[in-house]
């Protein structure tokens, strides 16, 4: 289906387009925009991070204080991987780490050649909410 006619001096583009100024509000021409924004607190990191479709559809899904206190820990996890506040996640495994802070809980791998932690497991525990009890 085809829409309307472009008007002289238009160039193809429709009318809603076209006489719009403000360029917060026209659509993106890239549909995948919206997921190329950054995910985290903008400080300064020595590992560029990573999530699996697990942990980033977690990430997306999450209330905003929720969200805000995972990536919190995932920046602190990208400026030291090897902290004080992580540890080995599994006695079988030397490879996955795990760390957590406030109700955020993350399992990640860390790849020091590529300087990349990909967060494998991502997830929140609050009893009071109903998220995870044990």
């Amino acid at each position: 289906m085809r829409g309307p006619k472009p008007l002289a001096g238009q160039k193809g583009l429709s009318s809603s387009l076209a006489t719009s100024t403000d360029s917060a509000t026209e659509p993106s021409e890239n549909p995948m925009a919206g997921s190329c924004t950054p995910t985290y607190a903008p400080t300064i990191m020595k590992f560029r991070v990573e999530f699996t479709e697990q942990a980033g559809r977690l990430r997306d899904y999450l209330p905003p204080a929720d969200r805000r206190s995972l990536l919190r820990l995932v920046s602190k996890i990208a400026e030291n991987p090897y902290g004080p506040d992580t540890h080995l996640a599994y006695t079988n495994d030397d490879l996955t780490r795990s760390s957590w802070s406030d109700s955020a809980m993350v399992k990640y791998i860390v790849v020091p050649a590529w300087k990349v932690v990909y967060v494998v497991e991502a997830d929140i525990y609050d009893a009071d909410r109903g998220f995870n009890i044990i």
